[in-house]
């Protein structure tokens, strides 16, 4: 494959606009990668330095771990003032799960297993990011939202609702580098971001496509704040939900 044919496959897989009349073929490249990037770290390197990952070199995967460590802008933290998000497929149901952190963890388990659902029948389409948040009288309301809104919708609903818990359940990549080989690999998986107050997990739920079937893999423990070995991250996209949000007194209307 060219390196002209790469960039048109890129482009096509990951929903690129064309390029421009006029666009200096690096303007396109660098605004293409970055767009890949949102997505799929592994891919934009692969386009970046012209080699596939399992061909890069110890510099190469260095380079990308060092991308990987850096400082993200990440998805928006608020919508601007006077500004509402569309909440898109938006519903408001009585949830059958208990607004405890048991009931939380139940939760997490049905929407990971539909979703992983939606990707057997589906191996190659695009899933919906799906939001939630469950009050506290067991209420949940349910939409789907755009990546870079993601975390903004969350807030916005937690500002605005007696909310006890928030849910983000989405398929994406994990990335991984062995120390040791200093080999680099992604791993497909449904992964859920939740949290309370009090308390942030995330649970995973890997896969792999093979002959074009679904077939689940192990899933590596949860990361949660509330077990033992708690674990702790220096940049959390979602530990500003429930900033300046007060915990709701009294009953929820």
């Amino acid at each position: 494959m060219t390196p002209e044919d790469w960039l048109v496959q890129a482009a096509q897989e990951y929903e690129f606009r064309p390029r421009r009349r006029h666009e200096a073929r690096q303007e396109y490249f660098a605004a293409l990668v970055q767009h890949v990037e949102s997505r799929d770290y592994a891919a934009a390197h692969e386009l970046r330095i012209g080699r596939r990952q399992a061909d890069w070199t110890p510099e190469d995967v260095d380079a990308f771990q060092r991308r990987l460590q850096r400082p993200h802008n990440g998805p928006r933290q608020a919508f601007a003032r006077g500004v509402a998000p569309n909440l898109r497929m938006g519903m408001v149901f009585q949830s059958r799960y208990a607004a405890t952190d048991e009931g939380l963890l139940e939760l997490i388990d049905a929407s990971l297993s539909a979703q992983f659902e939606t990707r057997v029948h589906d191996p190659k389409g695009s899933l919906p990011i799906f939001a939630s948040v469950m009050s506290f009288n067991g209420e949940l309301l349910t939409t789907t939202v755009d990546r870079g809104d993601r975390v903004a919708v969350l807030k916005y609903l937690a500002q605005r609702l007696p909310v006890f818990a928030f849910l983000l359940v989405f398929d994406a990549f994990i990335h991984a580098i062995d120390t040791e080989s200093r080999k680099a690999s992604k791993r497909d998986a449904i992964i859920a971001q939740a949290g309370t107050r009090t308390r942030r997990i995330t649970r995973v739920k890997p896969y792999e496509i093979v002959d074009g079937a679904v077939r689940a893999l192990p899933p590596p423990p949860d990361h949660d704040t509330a077990a033992p070995n708690g674990w702790h991250v220096t940049e959390d996209p979602y530990a500003s939900i429930f900033v300046s949000v007060p915990t709701p007194t009294g009953e929820p209307s």
